[in-house]
């Protein structure tokens, strides 16, 4: 017989999180629910870990959190399990490229973004995930600490194969939209912070539930035993995974799919 699910890990934004940017009273009292009958929810997010945390207060629980995509992991409590850097020296040559083609791009270092000009964009950002940015002109110049996170946001599908490009660099690259790639630490994936943190709370594999909606979440559901796509997941990721839920982010999606746990 399978063994019962024990640990859920629900991505945030497109998932657990609906289009205004909220968390449904049925879904709220089902997490809670599960948390009582002594079960981990975790959320896993490539948001900052502020970000994510500011989730979970919404929630009013104690919850893990996965965060920069997996580089970092918080016990309930707030102790952190993991957080994995990319070098300074890194870093530069990742921003000096994106600076080259003129792209946008963010820096996350502690819980702060970093832009080179202010936008509209950052500043909706900022306020949607309620963290802090700062302006500091061109990032090459102005970066001085090893970083969480890079973002690069192309206006159209890039042409180049940034994997291909810094192959030889100590990173990995997630992508949450076709548009936007994340640069993060060497073996930092939802799936990799998922397994350290199942491995750290005796949760084994096939005791794990995930759910998610972009190409960032398709190592964690694979990984877990029972892995779900929202049904308003990104078409790249449908394509790559079977298992999909009737419900989307804005119909309570996360509440049907953990309803009967």
């Amino acid at each position: 017989m399978n063994k019962p699910i024990k640990l859920i890990a629900l991505d945030i934004d497109g998932t657990l999180l609906d289009s205004r940017g909220s968390i449904s009273h049925r879904t709220k009292k089902k997490i809670e629910n599960l948390i009582e009958k002594d079960k981990y929810v975790v959320l896993a997010s490539g948001r900052a870990s502020r970000a994510a945390k500011n989730i979970k207060d919404k929630l009013a629980l104690d919850l893990p959190i996965i965060s920069y995509n997996g580089a970092a992991v918080q016990l309930a409590g707030g102790a952190k399990l993991r957080e994995k850097k990319i070098a300074l020296k890194d870093a530069i040559e990742i921003i000096k490229y994106s600076e080259k083609l003129g792209l946008y791009i963010k820096v996350y270092i502690d819980d702060v973004f970093y832009i080179a000009k202010d936008s509209e964009s950052s500043k909706r950002f900022a306020q949607y995930q309620d963290i802090e940015y700062k302006v500091v002109g061109k990032l090459s110049e102005n970066i001085k600490d090893d970083v969480n996170m890079i973002v690069f946001v192309y206006e159209e599908l890039p042409k180049d194969d940034v994997d291909l490009i810094f192959k030889d660099l100590p990173i990995t690259t997630a992508r949450s939209t076709p548009y936007v790639v994340e640069f993060m630490a060497q073996g930092s994936s939802k799936a990799e912070a998922l397994k350290m943190l199942a491995d750290y709370l005796d949760v084994k594999k096939e005791e794990i539930l995930a759910a998610g909606n972009a190409l960032n979440d398709l190592e964690m559901i694979k990984y877990s035993r029972v892995g779900v796509a929202m049904k308003n997941s990104d078409p790249d990721l449908l394509k790559q995974w079977h298992v999909v839920s009737d419900y989307s982010n804005d119909e309570e999606g996360v509440y049907h799919i953990l309803k009967d746990l």
